[in-house]
């Protein structure tokens, strides 16, 4: 029994470290959508996070269905929840066996069009359909199991019409035909959220709390403590979706961050909750943005986004989070050093940030596990070029990017 318990835990050990190396590679590629950019109790359910869609100990992701860009790292959510634990870009994808669901053989890996992952676990949107990997211990592979799998499976009932997902904590949301679906946090295949059936547009995923496009009109939902929820009136938890940011239309984007959220409209930056300021639950302006922003996306106290083809950022600068060779927290936009022009995307989570720069990825922030990708582990305030080439997944930490093994 002594050996046997040994076993299992080096197994989890070498587990968590595949999830790592995941989870570093997906950073980058995690929130790059094929897009752009309550009654009830909130708060209970075993699972990741926040009420009813909010995620739990993961960074942010934003999957914009309508506005050209691609989103953010690892955000998620769940229709649970437990609780606002920070944590994001840690977490250990399960390498355990593939037994779990069907992996199905069509259509092939090759037409993966946007990643996002949570915790422990990734998914793919893959030819319209979403296949999910890793860690199932909570189903958030939506597989109808609890087995964890090392490749892709198909994930149930979920076989085309999706245009942006979202993955963080122990769930995943996708929008799929106008409308919301979740898993995970032990719902084992997917479910439509209430109120969210039809008629969104974009969806963005945050630490415990998570928001939606219903057309131009924001709403969001789950946990409130820090007035993440954009909630004008309170700091109440919500499990059903509210209208948020006090705003009733015009909003083209949106970012959720570990506890915030931030609303574009027009030519105008909204945010709210604890994001650098002192935390408030009535969505503050936030100036300084030279250029139209085209695309953003939520951090652990800071955001990002794509000015007028340049990366900015703005909030907490912890480990470098905001790129500009400073360590000073700015209320206000800074430009990520050296990245004026040609970038087409951001991606956050805690502590560090990447961007593609002119076809590359460069990232800059944390680099605990070789999360910026540069063969090191030296944390970095001013970005540094991604190295490698996409090669083989193993089951030990990379800080290279390293590629997700292709089903037969």
């Amino acid at each position: 029994m002594m050996a046997e318990c040994s076993s299992r835990q080096q197994l989890s050990g070498a587990l968590r470290a595949l999830g790592m190396a995941a989870l570093a590679a997906c950073h980058f590629l995690g929130c790059v959508d094929s897009g752009t950019g309550g009654d009830d109790t909130a708060g209970g359910s075993p699972g990741a996070g926040s009420a009813n869609a909010g995620n739990a100990r993961a960074g942010a992701s934003s999957s914009n269905a309508g506005n050209g860009g691609a989103n953010t790292g690892n955000g998620g959510a769940d229709a649970g929840s437990a609780g606002d634990e920070a944590g994001a870009d840690s977490g250990g994808a399960s390498a355990g066996n593939a037994s779990g669901g069907s992996s199905g053989t069509s259509p092939g890996m090759n037409q993966v069009t946007a990643v996002a992952a949570g915790i422990a676990h990734t998914c793919a949107i893959v030819g319209g359909g979403v296949r999910c990997w890793g860690s199932n211990e909570q189903a958030q592979l939506g597989n109808g199991t609890l087995i964890d799998s090392a490749v892709p499976v198909q994930v149930e009932g979920i076989t085309s019409g999706v245009t942006a997902i979202c993955s963080a904590g122990y769930t995943t949301l996708v929008l799929i035909n106008g409308g919301v679906k979740w898993w995970g946090a032990f719902l084992k295949v997917p479910a439509s959220l209430d109120g969210l059936t039809s008629g969104v547009t974009a969806i963005s995923c945050g630490q415990s709390h998570n928001c939606a496009l219903l057309g131009d009109k924001p709403v969001c939902w789950g946990h409130n403590s820090y007035g993440q929820l954009a909630d004008p009136e309170n700091y109440l938890d919500r499990a059903k979706p509210t209208p948020a940011f006090g705003l009733s239309g015009g909003v083209t984007l949106l970012a959720t961050g570990t506890l915030h959220s931030c609303a574009y409209a027009g030519s105008s930056m909204w945010c709210s909750g604890s994001f650098g300021p002192p935390e408030t639950h009535v969505a503050v302006l936030v100036d300084g943005f030279t250029a139209p922003v085209t695309q953003m996306a939520g951090g652990s106290g800071h955001t990002c986004a794509v000015v007028g083809g340049a990366a900015m950022c703005w909030g907490t600068d912890q480990f470098g989070a905001l790129g500009n060779g400073a360590d000073p927290a700015s209320n206000t936009p800074v430009t990520v050093s050296g990245l004026t022009s040609g970038v087409t995307a951001v991606a956050t989570t805690t502590d560090h940030g990447c961007a593609v720069v002119d076809g590359s990825a460069k990232c800059w922030g944390r680099n605990e596990n070789g999360a910026l990708g540069n063969d090191t582990t030296t944390d970095s305030n001013i970005p540094v070029q991604v190295s490698g080439q996409l090669g083989n997944a193993s089951q030990v930490d990379s800080s290279v990017p390293v590629a997700v093994a292709l089903e037969p």
